[in-house]
Formats: structure tokens, C-alpha cells, sequence
């Protein structure tokens, strides 16, 4: 259960981080909502994993994820660039988390 908590929680931290970036600075106040309850929600599940599972552990899958799928967001809605670099700083970002996770 604290998996599917851990990948709820990263999947809430990525619409507030989308949220934010359709806020558009602030401006757009409906957004704000976005934001709020997506970080809400993603923290209070992270609080009950870090109950399950190891802090070091989490923390890197739950930032390590959330920065591959917060990049692909942006790719898909604002077409940002992905270059050779950014492709290879996301892989080296899940092989880290494979080898964290299989070291668990």
C-alpha cells in the first residue's frame, strides 16, 4: 500500500508543479486552488509512507520520479526541448532509483 501511496503522492506533487506553471506567475488566481491541493494531497501521502518506508529511500523516488514526470508534462503540453543531456540526466536519475530500490 505505501507504493500506490508513493506513486499517488508523486503524481499529485506533478499537477501542483503543473498547476503553478498555469498559474502563470499568479495571475491566473484558479490555478492557485491546483497548487494548494495538489501539495496537500502529496504531502499528507508522503506522511504515510515515510510511516512504511525507509526516509533516504522515498525521498529519492519521490524527487526522482517527480522530475522525470514533471519534464515529460512539460513536453507533452509546452513542447519543451528535451536534448540528448536532458534525456540522459532522466535516465541517470531512474537508474539511481532502480539501484536504490533494489538495494532496499
Amino acid at each position: 500500500m505505501a507504493w500506490l501511496m508513493l506513486a499517488g503522492s508523486v503524481i499529485f506533487e506533478t499537477f501542483a508543479d503543473t498547476s503553478m506553471k498555469l498559474s502563470d506567475g499568479f495571475r491566473k488566481k484558479a490555478w492557485i486552488v491546483g497548487i494548494a491541493v495538489g501539495y496537500l494531497v502529496s504531502f499528507y501521502l508522503m506522511s504515510h509512507v515515510l510511516a512504511e518506508l525507509p526516509l533516504g529511500l522515498t525521498y529519492a523516488i519521490w524527487t526522482g520520479v517527480s522530475i522525470v514526470l514533471t519534464a515529460i508534462v512539460g513536453r507533452i503540453i509546452w513542447k519543451e526541448l528535451f536534448t540528448w543531456k536532458k534525456v540522459l540526466g532522466m535516465t541517470l536519475i531512474i537508474v539511481g532509483v532502480a539501484l536504490l530500490r533494489m538495494g532496499a
